[in-house]
């Protein structure tokens, strides 16, 4: 078996609410912060549009023989393939 991992496009629904925790909260950025590591503002950041990975897993399913997929939120990748993998 392998682990096959897609990129993310950036912050999804979920992660949100910690931004505006750590980010505007916590270290007092605004959404026209120029931030080097996104090559824009922070505010062109947090619009762009969630990436939708439906067509990728539909692809891999006519490929492959596909044994679970795993959408990793909280808790990260380590808890989440748990969710997937079987026990033994």
């Amino acid at each position: 078996d392998a682990v096959i991992a897609m990129a993310s496009s950036g912050l999804h629904s979920n992660g949100y609410s910690l931004v505006r925790h750590v980010v505007f909260d916590r270290a007092g950025w605004t959404l026209d912060r120029e931030v080097e590591e996104f090559g824009r503002t922070l505010g062109e950041e947090l619009l762009e549009p969630t990436r939708i990975y439906s067509l990728d897993c539909l692809a891999l399913t006519r490929t492959t023989e596909v044994h679970g997929f795993s959408h990793v939120t909280g808790g990260g990748l380590a808890n989440n393939l748990a969710r997937v993998v079987p026990d033994g």
